[in-house]
């Protein structure tokens, strides 16, 4: 499947786990929930940062979210992932402790903390619901489909084995991380 074939899958309201960039944005579909990017076309972004690096915030974003063009969800990093994982794995939610007592937990009501249901002490985590995005990317065949070397790893060794592979090939070698 094509990313123009992904992108025609897309559709008004869609929950996206990443824009689709170019095709997606032609489609022009409105109301969208970014995992993510976001951009011109979106209704809502659930995201760990949006920033220009060092170059510092996003003007026409910030700008959007004040006037309340863009409604922006907080969510960290692994926050997503534990989301994606609950959600790949068909469980109820995943647990973190790293968000306890911080201001993203303060600002999520879907979030709940709860006792580990293994420790014999007073042990809370975070119970982060399944992230379920409608389309989501795997750019590891989107990266074959358009001549790019690309594999995947599951462990420090395999990723060891893939940079080792990209450096001695030459152009460019996608790796994905999957932790």
């Amino acid at each position: 499947m094509s990313v123009d074939d992904i992108a025609a899958q897309v559709l008004d309201g869609c929950r996206v786990a990443m824009a689709v960039t170019r095709p997606v944005i032609e489609r022009a579909p409105r109301c969208l929930e970014v995992v993510g990017a976001p951009t011109a076309l979106v209704e809502s972004v659930e995201t760990s940062a949006v920033s220009l690096g060092e170059a510092g915030g996003v003007p026409c974003f910030t700008r959007a979210v004040s006037r309340g063009e863009i409604k922006v969800l907080d969510r960290t990093c692994p926050a997503i992932h534990a989301g994606l994982i609950a959600s790949q794995n068909g469980a109820p939610f995943s647990m973190m402790r790293g968000l306890i007592g911080s201001d993203v937990l303060a600002n999520r009501n879907d979030w709940r903390v709860i006792q580990a249901p293994f420790s014999d002490y007073v042990d809370p985590v975070v119970a982060i619901p399944p992230l379920a995005p409608d389309v989501s990317i795997y750019w590891v065949f989107v990266a074959r489909e358009m001549g790019v070397e690309a594999a995947s790893a599951e462990t420090a060794e395999g990723f060891a084995e893939l940079l080792w592979a990209a450096v001695c090939t030459p152009g460019p070698f996608l790796i994905e991380a999957v932790i």
